[in-house]
């Protein structure tokens, strides 16, 4: 099916600028089949140019469609779908805090940046941090790809989605 902005939708920004606030692409696509089954919304994948391909991944790896508007979008319409969407997930980036000012309801992940500061300064706001210890700022790489950070690889698609849930009771 073609996106529709009469269908209510929620945006996902899963492409970090730094390496160390990348999440895990299988999980991604687990949590935006979810909400999609779920809550019967749309979910578009937001971000620069430069995240087209990691979007274009994740979408790979889902069983629903969704879209990917990554580079398609100049600074007003990277913030018109983030003002009108039900929800935003995002990495610890700029999207968080954009849904944030608009009162949108945001998840956000967090790995090494400290969310007590560069939280979504939202009542509307769920952060899920799994810092652990000496973790902070560590540069201890896990997985095959080399990609990921431990404190992000040790949040889980159920901690997402119960969060969502209790924004959107």
């Amino acid at each position: 099916h073609q996106f529709s902005i009469n269908k209510q939708y929620v945006v996902i920004h899963a492409a970090p600028e730094y390496i160390s606030h990348c999440w895990n692409d299988e999980k991604i696509a687990k949590v935006a089949d979810a909400l999609i089954e779920k809550y019967n919304v749309d979910v578009i994948f937001s971000g620069a140019k430069k995240d087209a391909a990691l979007n274009q991944k994740i979408l790979s790896l889902m069983k629903n469609r969704a879209f990917n508007f990554a580079g398609k979008t100049n600074i007003k319409q990277f913030f018109a779908p983030i003002k009108k969407s039900r929800l935003v997930v995002s990495v610890d980036t700029s999207a968080m805090h954009v849904a944030a000012a608009f009162h949108v309801p945001v998840v956000a992940l967090f790995g090494e940046g400290n969310p007590q500061i560069w939280r979504p300064y939202s009542e509307n706001s769920k952060v899920i941090f799994k810092e652990k210890g000496k973790c902070r700022g560590c540069s201890k790489l896990f997985g095959s790809d080399g990609m990921k950070h431990e404190c992000m690889g040790l949040i889980e698609v159920e901690e997402v989605l119960d969060a969502v849930d209790d924004l959107l009771r």
